[in-house]
């Protein structure tokens, strides 16, 4: 053996030349072991985590309708329970029983709204959809439909920063985070609260100061929405600009913004609008 014919250093060159040997190979079993590995390959990827799962409640109203407070009370009881973050509600005034705008009183009834009445084939009212996975079904059933949606997770998560100026001009940024691959449309509704006006009540008799809220104004970006689709690890971000009607009441004024498709409303998010 070569280390046996060594004249010098005796049994200490041995070892040396062993550690040193050992030394080189861990360098070279390490060098090669980094060549096996290419770039993409060093760090694993992560899948998003699904969001939590906010629910839209978009309810079938008018200021004419007897059963309809009992409707918003509903909405209101699955809110505090739930938090308003968590159970989102739109009041579509459409139908006969909706009140159309006059000199005379105040009346939030919408071309938009009537649209949507129609297109659902909505029949009767206090009625509505809940994520638009449950057909238009009454107001008894919302409390079960909400829940067992709230109980599944979102495969997107929405978020949104609005603002109005003094003139009512809107500045609105919707930003969207898929944990799958997913397409569908884009919906930005502009709703309003606290606004005074008449409401028949369930005893027979009307209420001219009752406060309507979550009332549909309007779409910023067209009835059906806009197309959006979305990789899975995507962030994709949306800038809208609109404007206020004259009578809205800016400080009252909030974007509801959700992304549907097939299976329903897949994220809701809403968000009250800040003053410039």
């Amino acid at each position: 053996m070569p280390f046996l014919r060594e004249r010098k250093g005796g049994r200490y060159i041995i070892i040396m030349k062993r550690i040193a040997t050992a030394i080189l190979s861990l360098a070279a079993l390490f060098l090669a072991s980094c060549d096996r590995v290419g770039e993409n390959e060093r760090f694993e990827y992560q899948k998003p985590q699904a969001a939590a799962r906010a629910v839209l409640v978009e309810d079938f109203t008018g200021q004419k309708c007897i059963n309809c407070p009992k409707a918003h009370e509903e909405i209101e009881k699955m809110q505090e329970q739930y938090g308003k973050d968590n159970v989102i509600a739109v009041a579509i005034h459409s139908g006969p029983l909706a009140l159309k705008p006059s000199a005379r009183l105040v009346g939030l009834w919408t071309a938009l709204g009537e649209e949507y009445y129609k297109s659902w084939g909505v029949e009767a009212e206090p009625t509505g959809l809940v994520n638009r996975v449950s057909g238009v079904i009454n107001y008894p059933e919302w409390a079960g439909a909400v829940r067992a949606e709230l109980q599944r997770p979102a495969p997107v998560a929405i978020s949104v920063n609005a603002d109005v100026n003094a003139e009512g001009s809107m500045g609105i940024k919707v930003s969207a985070l898929a944990s799958e691959n997913i397409s569908g449309k884009l919906q930005l509704w502009v709703v309003e609260d606290g606004i005074v006006a008449m409401q028949s009540l369930p005893d027979g008799s009307v209420d001219r100061e009752y406060v309507q809220n979550n009332v549909l104004r309007a779409a910023v970006n067209g009835a059906w929405g806009t197309d959006i689709s979305i990789k899975e690890g995507e962030t994709k971000v949306q800038d809208f600009t609109f404007r206020a009607e004259e009578g809205w009441k800016l400080e009252n004024l909030a974007i509801v913004a959700f992304i549907y498709g097939d299976g329903g409303v897949k994220q809701v998010v809403r968000q009250p609008l800040s003053m410039k």
